[in-house]
């Protein structure tokens, strides 16, 4: 079960509709990149990579952008705004509830 969980997903998730509900509703802490609607930083998104393989199974890494309806309500539920792009929050759901949001220093 362990092995299961610890592979449900690929290394980096897109958010997106379809995963959004599952990523909620996970145990593990998630990390977001929030990304700019145009111009990705293959640098970025390679770090980011990097950083999820060695965060597997102790955290979910997520890539967003900042266009679409979805993404832009994830980044007000978490608070970022398009001046803080790109930015990387990572997000805390306790079983209780609380939620707790972490913004990594630039």
């Amino acid at each position: 079960e362990a092995f299961i969980r610890e592979h449900r997903y690929p290394s980096v998730v897109p958010f997106d509709g379809e995963v959004a509900g599952d990523l909620f509703a996970e145990t593990r802490p998630l990390l977001f990149l929030f990304r700019q609607k145009e111009g990705v930083d293959p640098a970025l998104d390679d770090s980011f990579r990097e950083a999820a393989k060695a965060l597997r199974g102790r955290a979910v890494c997520s890539v967003t952008g900042s266009g679409e309806p979805m993404e832009q309500r994830l980044m007000e539920y978490i608070g970022v705004e398009d001046t803080d792009l790109p930015t990387v929050r990572l997000l805390e759901v306790k079983p209780s509830g609380v939620t707790s949001k972490y913004l990594h220093p630039a």
